[in-house]
């Protein structure tokens, strides 16, 4: 039966491939975004085009989430809410007021215009796993239903990263207790966890130089293939966006009753550890040509270790995950598309 979804950050990473998986499984799609030129963007994609989802997506245009009661004219009649958008930590955003503040009152808003509708059945939420770690990792392995030790928060954030962090640690705690008292409506909630997503970007149709500029954890995986060099470590936890567009698909339609006799938790994570050491020579496999020419060259990312159990999160697939190496080549040759380069 086709259901109705509400989905918030479809012009992203992880919201667009969401988008296109419950599209593909033919149910009905109300896709917030923030202005009519952002809606057409999603709109006009070929990959939304190829699923030809006539009226079964319509677009809602809402300037800002972070405003109360924002969503609770297009939720009316929504059956499952996806929530994936957030503030991303570009170095020129203000880390207090266009990265910390509005995580936690998005979250806050979506979740209360679901509580309040009746036709709501499911919310599934977007958090990182450094809501899980926490400002420092700890050497023992965490899951997406670990709690981080929230510390006092700033008068002044150092950087977007703190305040990331903070939002995301803030967020989930925040946002437990009305969780936890949703057994009084017809609703359930569950958190979507994954670490650093990467994977080929059907929603990227501009040129080359946009996937080393537009804010995407596939950025990261730009400056490694490029020559680039992070001046910071990154924790080495991944999620293949593929797998997180299928996973939310699946948590938002999980029977609550049949979770529960499974073992399965409230909340899912996604982060497989990997070796960013790697990454150049998966390349230099997959496009030796590219290699030759100096297309490829190798950049420096480093990181630190990350334990973290996504074993639930697979249990819901009822797969093994993508592997890392397919998503490097996978963005590695959509680079290649952009730039009119051969893939050989």
């Amino acid at each position: 039966m086709a259901e109705t979804f509400l989905i918030t950050g479809a012009t992203g990473l992880i919201g667009f491939h969401v988008l296109l998986a419950v599209l593909a499984q033919g149910h009905r799609v109300r896709y917030v975004v923030r202005s009519t030129e952002k809606a057409q963007t999603v709109s006009s994609n070929p990959a939304v085009e190829r699923l030809a989802p006539g009226d079964h997506l319509v677009p809602i245009v809402i300037p800002d989430l972070t405003v109360a009661d924002a969503l609770d004219a297009a939720i009316q009649g929504v059956t499952h809410v996806i929530h994936c958008a957030s503030p991303v930590p570009a170095p020129s955003a203000d880390p207090r007021t266009e990265v910390c503040e509005p995580t936690i009152k998005m979250s806050a808003n979506v979740l209360s215009a679901a509580l309040k509708t009746p036709s709501v059945r499911r919310v599934v939420l977007t958090s990182s796993i450094v809501a899980n770690l926490g400002v420092i990792p700890p050497q023992r392995f965490v899951s997406a239903t670990t709690r981080a030790v929230l510390p006092p928060m700033p008068n002044v954030y150092n950087n977007v990263f703190e305040a990331y962090l903070l939002g995301k640690v803030v967020e989930m705690r925040n946002t437990d207790e009305p969780r936890a008292r949703t057994f009084l409506y017809p609703m359930l909630c569950s958190y979507v966890v994954p670490g650093y997503v990467y994977g080929r970007n059907e929603l990227m149709t501009g040129d080359a130089q946009a996937m080393k500029t537009r804010n995407s954890s596939n950025n990261l995986l730009m400056l490694a293939l490029t020559g680039g060099k992070l001046p910071f470590p990154v924790h080495n936890g991944f999620a293949h966006v593929d797998d997180l567009g299928e996973l939310y698909l699946r948590v938002a339609l999980l029977d609550a009753q049949k979770a529960k006799e499974e073992g399965l938790p409230q909340d899912f994570g996604m982060a497989v550890k990997i070796e960013y050491a790697k990454v150049f020579s998966y390349v230099k496999v997959a496009y030796p040509k590219a290699v030759k020419e100096g297309i490829f060259k190798k950049g420096n990312l480093p990181s630190f270790p990350t334990f973290y159990d996504s074993d639930a999160a697979k249990k819901v697939l009822g797969r093994d995950f993508g592997s890392f190496e397919s998503a490097v080549v996978g963005v590695a040759g959509q680079y290649l598309e952009r730039l009119g380069k051969d893939k050989a």
